[in-house]
């Protein structure tokens, strides 16, 4: 489950990044100070991203750990 959620979150921060930079070619988003609510998206995207990338690599050693343990 959290594959996913990492997943999606990802594959929406690109799509933030594809259409401010698409934005940013074709209009003249760059001088008037908009994209700042690009940055602001891309940032309320990667910091649960990253958080969850934590969280799941911590489930891993533990269930690493669990499977290397003598019994």
């Amino acid at each position: 489950m959290i594959d996913y959620a990492i997943t999606s979150l990802n594959v929406l921060y690109w799509a933030v990044v594809a259409i401010w930079l698409w934005l940013w070619l074709t209009t003249d988003l760059a001088t008037t100070g908009n994209s700042i609510w690009f940055v602001v998206a891309a940032l309320a995207l990667m910091i649960p991203y990253h958080l969850l990338r934590r969280k799941r690599n911590k489930l891993q050693s533990r269930a690493k750990e669990l499977q290397d343990t003598p019994k």
